[in-house]
């Protein structure tokens, strides 16, 4: 089902992003948004705090991509051939949010070391 889905929004064919597509034709032609935009059903559904993409095993690009709105965050990440993790995590500089991808890196490194940490411990129950 997963990859399904992925294919067809890679190609372009996901909901959200006909969605997204079509409420950006509207406002770029400066033509009315439909209603639907404004419903209360389709904001809550449309405002992610966090937004991600992990890029295939072997780019090697730097690829990242700005958070969705002012009160998210965007994080694109990869796997190296070197067993790391490569990830560029983006916010909004000047929302009114507490908001601070810096610190949201830091937070993740932190539990990236956590999961390392518990990994590396002898288990008895194995």
């Amino acid at each position: 089902y997963h990859r399904n889905f992925l294919r067809k929004c890679m190609g372009g064919r996901g909901s959200d992003r006909l969605l997204f597509g079509l409420r950006m034709i509207a406002l770029e032609n400066n033509r009315p948004m439909h209603p639907f935009f404004t419903s209360k059903a389709y904001t809550f559904s449309s405002d992610f705090a966090l937004s991600t993409s992990q890029m295939p095993f072997g780019v090697e690009d730097a690829p990242g991509f700005g958070a969705y709105s002012p009160n998210a965050y965007g994080c694109c990440y990869r796997f190296t051939s070197s067993d790391k993790i490569v990830a560029i995590i983006t916010s909004r500089r000047f929302s009114n949010t507490e908001k601070d991808a810096e610190r949201f890196t830091e937070v993740i490194k932190g539990a990236l070391r956590d999961m390392y940490a518990a990994l590396q411990k002898p288990s008895s129950n194995l």
